[in-house]
């Protein structure tokens, strides 16, 4: 179920409007533990199947980020925020993916921040556009001030979600 609150905060208590894990050296270029992929599939707003180097499939999750739902129940945007994401990467595109610091979730998802080809940060594109919210759960929160000044953005301009639904 999409959460639907932000910024949100797991597993750390407080809200955390500290460091945001990077000692203020934030960019939006993949680093340099970053490799590539090809997606094979998107299934939904934050969530796609990608094709590592040696031919297997992986499960990611986007950091960072949260899109409405797309099934049970489906949720205003949800259908917009897969169909942006499948435009944005296309099957058989290539990626940058680089891991957060918690590598898995506990469904054993990949946990990762993607770049495309041309250098499109797609975790903070899919906030400024308004096809996500953000969503912190420690310690992944390498992007936290980047993707929280991309939500003001689109809130601000009431983009995408933030002008159709009530959230």
């Amino acid at each position: 179920m999409w959460l639907g609150v932000s910024p949100l905060t797991l597993g750390g208590g407080t809200g955390d409007t500290g460091n945001n894990g990077n000692n203020g050296n934030e960019t939006s270029t993949p680093g340099n533990s970053s490799s590539e992929y090809t997606v094979q599939h998107v299934h939904d707003g934050d969530t796609l199947f990608l094709k590592d180097a040696q031919g297997r499939e992986i499960k990611v999750r986007l950091i960072g980020i949260d899109t409405p739902e797309v099934t049970d129940p489906v949720e205003c945007y949800g259908p917009e925020a897969r169909e942006y994401l499948r435009g944005l990467l296309p099957d058989g595109s290539k990626v940058m993916a680089e891991f957060g610091s918690e590598p898995y979730d506990q469904y054993d998802r990949a946990l990762m921040y993607l770049w495309t080809s041309s250098g499109t940060f797609i975790n903070e594109k899919l906030v400024v556009d308004g096809y996500a919210d953000t969503l912190t759960i420690r310690p992944n929160t390498e992007y936290r001030d980047l993707l929280s000044k991309a939500k003001t953005s689109a809130q601000n301009t009431l983009k995408g979600m933030w002008a159709a639904c009530s959230y």
